[in-house]
């Protein structure tokens, strides 16, 4: 398997069809997405082969923060004209560090003092603005977070006539 991020549906790009030449009914408008835990998948598949159903191909990935959104999932379903979609998934690994970058904007402090002044021979007054400016910093800061990496098992099924 192999580790999908988000930028392509994960569904098509993971795809690898049957191959087997067969006649199928003509699809309906809708997909069926039937979610299932690991241990029922191979009772699931019997049953649906026992009522007609043919897959036409899987799609097996590891995706990370999460399951990909069910559109992709019914997009793919919709591509390969599939009726039913049997999707299993489950958390095979955490990732528990990440980095976030840090900004810290360049910042000007303005000081103005005035006063008077007497020293006995002398007197006046006086004022005056001094200015400093801290330089923009940027940096990395660590931050603990739990993400949930999943493998991700999903096969695209059609109705044989």
């Amino acid at each position: 398997m192999v580790l999908a991020g988000c930028a392509t549906n994960p569904y098509s790009a993971y795809y690898h069809s049957n191959n087997k030449p067969q006649t199928f009914l003509p699809p309906g408008n809708d997909v069926d997405v039937v979610q299932i835990r690991d241990e029922q998948f191979h009772e699931t598949i019997a049953d649906m082969k026992a009522q007609g159903w043919v897959c036409v191909g899987p799609s097996d990935f590891k995706y990370r923060g999460g399951l990909p959104p069910q559109e992709l999932l019914i997009e793919q379903a919709k591509h390969l004209n599939s009726d039913k979609v049997v999707l299993v998934s489950k958390i095979v690994g955490v990732q528990t560090v990440m980095a976030l970058p840090t900004v810290q904007p360049s910042q000007t402090y303005t000081t103005t003092e005035s006063g008077n002044f007497n020293s006995g021979l002398n007197y006046g007054s006086y004022s005056g603005t001094s200015t400093t400016t801290t330089p923009m910093q940027v940096g990395v800061q660590y931050v603990p977070c739990n993400i949930n990496i999943y493998e991700v098992g999903a096969s695209f099924w059609r109705r044989s006539q």
